[in-house]
C-alpha cells in the first residue's frame, strides 16, 4: 500500500513538473482576466500539491487542511477582485495582486513541504 501510494505521488508530481514546464515557455498573463484565470488555476494546483504531500505523508492532516483553507481564501480574494473590476479597477487589481502573493507564499511553503521526510 506504501509503494503504491508513493508512486501516485510520484506520478501526480511528475505530472504537474511537466505542467509547470510547459507553462514555462508561455508568455506571462498580462491582463486582469489572464491573471485572474492564471491565479484561480495557481489555486486549484494548490490543492493538488496539498492532497499528494498529504498522501505522501509530507503534511500532516492539520496543515494539508490549513493549506486548503488558504487556497479557499485565495479564491474569494480573486472573485471578490473580479467583480470589483468594473467599479474600482485599481483596488481590484490590488485585491489580485495580494491573492498572487498569497499564492505565491503557499507554494512555497508547499515545495519545502515536499523536500521534507516526514509530516510537519
Amino acid at each position: 500500500m506504501r509503494r503504491q501510494l508513493n508512486y501516485t505521488s510520484f506520478l501526480l508530481s511528475l505530472a504537474l513538473a511537466i505542467l509547470i514546464a510547459s507553462c514555462a515557455s508561455l508568455p506571462a498573463p498580462k491582463s486582469f482576466n489572464e491573471k485572474a484565470a492564471a491565479a484561480y488555476s495557481g489555486a486549484t494546483a494548490i490543492r493538488s500539491t496539498t492532497l499528494s504531500l498529504l498522501q505522501a505523508h509530507k503534511l500532516s492532516p492539520d496543515d494539508a487542511e490549513n493549506a486548503n483553507e488558504q487556497a479557499d481564501n485565495i479564491r474569494a480574494a480573486i472573485e471578490i477582485a473580479r467583480q470589483l473590476k468594473g467599479t474600482n479597477p485599481t483596488l481590484a487589481e490590488d485585491k489580485l495582486t495580494l491573492a498572487i502573493t498569497g499564492l505565491t507564499a503557499l507554494q512555497g511553503y508547499l515545495d519545502k513541504a515536499k523536500s521534507k521526510g516526514g509530516g510537519t
